[in-house]
């Protein structure tokens, strides 16, 4: 099929979804809370509630507590 044809069953791309699309990445894969609020001119956390739904939540891994570590060494 020729991209003209498929692109018609596709969504508009519209520059809100696209800027939404993109901090929902950073935010799943950890961007650094300040490098993203900088790049995407924000100036708070709170302006990123509204896409914290749309992040994946990731596994739960077993991960030792700073305190854990400091336990293990007695």
């Amino acid at each position: 099929e020729t991209l003209a044809r498929v692109g018609k069953h596709l969504p508009r791309a519209e520059a809100s979804r696209l800027r939404a699309t993109w901090l929902v990445v950073h935010l799943a894969f950890g961007t650094p809370l300040p490098t993203l609020l900088g790049a995407a001119g924000l100036t708070t956390v709170a302006a990123l509630e509204p896409f914290v739904p749309f992040v994946p939540s990731l596994p739960r891994l077993n991960v030792a507590t700073p305190w854990q570590v400091s336990n293990a060494s007695e």
